[in-house]
């Protein structure tokens, strides 16, 4: 569009008209370009899941950024609650003999 032109009072010559191709090439490179993105952070996020286990140990600030993004997914403690439920876990007789 022309610079200084009326939006209620668009010309031919205000329009711009891009050939076919070009409109589809960009397109494909945008829909590349998320895709791309998506990607990167799938394996990311599968990658921080995956590293989970049973009696994990994780620093606070880990916690507190995996349970802010995945809460729904896992369960985990803090602190002396945490340290107590992991000694409730753990089978002494089992152990022992």
């Amino acid at each position: 569009m022309r610079e200084g032109a009326d939006k209620d009072n668009l010309t031919k010559e205000d329009i711009e008209i891009r050939p076919f191709e070009d409109v589809i090439s960009e397109i494909e490179s945008n829909y590349e370009q998320q895709l791309d993105s998506l990607k990167q952070d799938f394996d990311e996020t599968k990658t921080e899941l995956s590293d989970l286990r049973t009696r994990k140990i994780l620093n606070e600030e880990r916690y507190r950024r995996l349970s802010m993004k995945f809460g729904y997914l896992f369960e985990g403690q803090i602190g002396a609650e945490a340290v107590r439920k992991l000694l409730q876990d753990i089978d002494l007789p089992k152990i022992v003999s």
